[in-house]
């Protein structure tokens, strides 16, 4: 496996008393340009790649979805290669596997995570004991099935499928007992919590619908095709992806648009915290951001080396997983000390007005640099910036590296 995999960024409140202070020692520090800001966002996050280019002989390939059990201990994910697994966060290694005959869309636990339930290309949801990888019950569309989830009690379920439809089921018997008729493709569907409400994403719209009479209650229009809606934890407020490039938010009730979160590429997923403070969303621009769900300030940038094609909070929501190409991620908090934030606001700043030969393979002759261009030395030395450097973790000083080249 190999080393660990860093998205680097500094928070907000770190880069004002940064600047604060800078300022105090007359340092002539230009202003980060946008690319920068980019990467030095709100907080520290750091990753542990679970997958890797080498281990592709596991089966895997395109994941589609990602999401952690509860006691954080299994993954489950969702790939092109016609299966969804179950893998151990440990060992990085396959313990389930549940095969389809198509690309498996999306799957979820239920609640006590004793069955997964699937939904896939081959036309058919399909419910698993968690535990032996025995298909329990299936569900038939007439084409493709692109999501599937149960009720809160577990005694349905919802799926979205290319026949243009929502459809309820027994999640015992799979008895048909609802079908709510669209438009065109049907591309995500869920209930919100206590069941009186079906939200559905389809054409150019995300429909709210009465989950009991199958009356419309409620449409909310993008400028393209939708491609996935979903509920805040309490239901006050709607979230919804777009072809048009666009996350929104919505007022559940009025459908009066909230907030706009306009992204340079598609977006492919969205989901709110439970405060419903944050928003999470990945895109094609190879990252994950979390945005304020207020005020629509990109609060933090997680960075990969492909699409991203899923992200989730884990439950307490101190860690975020993804998943990208042939490779899955656990994000965790790390909190610097202000001297390595200091010491990588001199670094990126230095970046900004003076280039250096990328040849350079150490990071000494650059503090050096540092030093001389920034910093009055009776504030810094040359070793005490390198042991500030040294003080970071080993895969943080890896992927700072690798950033700084980037930008010679």
């Amino acid at each position: 496996m190999k080393s660990l995999l860093i998205a680097f960024s500094i928070s907000a409140s770190a880069i004002q008393c940064m600047v604060h202070e800078q300022q105090a020692m007359d340092c002539n520090l230009t202003k980060l340009p946008p690319e920068l800001i980019n990467l030095i966002t709100t907080q520290y996050m750091h990753n542990r790649s679970l997958w890797s280019d080498d281990q592709k002989i596991l089966g895997t390939d395109d994941f589609h979805s990602v999401i952690l059990n509860k006691n954080e201990t299994r993954i489950l994910t969702t790939s092109k290669d016609k299966t969804a697994q179950v893998w151990d966060v440990k060992t990085g290694k396959p313990i389930l596997n549940l095969s389809h005959n198509g690309w498996v869309n999306s799957a979820c636990y239920n609640r006590d995570e004793t069955h997964i339930l699937t939904a896939s290309y081959d036309r058919h949801a399909r419910v698993w004991d968690a535990n032996t990888g025995q298909l329990m019950l299936t569900l038939v569309h007439k084409n493709w099935v692109r999501s599937a989830c149960y009720n809160h009690d577990e005694t349905h379920i919802l799926t979205a499928s290319y026949d243009h439809q929502a459809r309820v089921w027994g999640a015992k018997t799979g008895n048909l007992i609802t079908t709510l008729s669209h438009h065109s493709w049907v591309r995500s569907a869920c209930y919100n919590h206590d069941e009186t409400h079906i939200l559905s994403a389809s054409d150019d719209c995300a429909r709210v619908w009465d989950a009991n009479t199958g009356q419309l209650m409620l449409t909310l229009v993008h400028d393209q095709e939708v491609k996935s809606a979903c509920f805040n934890h309490d239901e006050t407020s709607i979230v919804t992806i777009s072809h048009d490039t666009t996350t929104r938010v919505w007022n559940a009730t009025t459908g009066q648009l909230m907030l706009t979160l306009v992204h340079d590429q598609l977006v492919r997923s969205a989901c709110f915290n439970r405060d419903k403070t944050s928003i999470l969303t990945v895109s094609d621009n190879n990252t994950a951001q979390v945005w304020n769900a207020t005020t629509g300030q990109l609060m933090l940038m997680l960075m990969h080396d492909d699409w991203v094609r899923s992200a989730r909070f884990n439950r307490d929501e101190t860690k975020i997983v993804t998943c990208s190409s042939t490779c899955a991620y656990i994000w965790e908090q790390y909190f610097p000390s202000l001297m390595q934030a200091q010491l990588c606001s001199l670094l990126f700043t230095w970046l900004c007005v003076k280039k250096y030969p990328k040849s350079t393979n150490t990071i000494d002759k650059y503090l050096s640099e540092i030093l001389k261009a920034t910093a009055p030395k009776q504030y810094y030395d040359e070793s005490m910036l390198y042991a500030v450097w040294q003080s970071f973790p080993a895969g943080i000083q890896k992927q700072l590296w690798k950033r700084i080249k980037q930008y010679l």
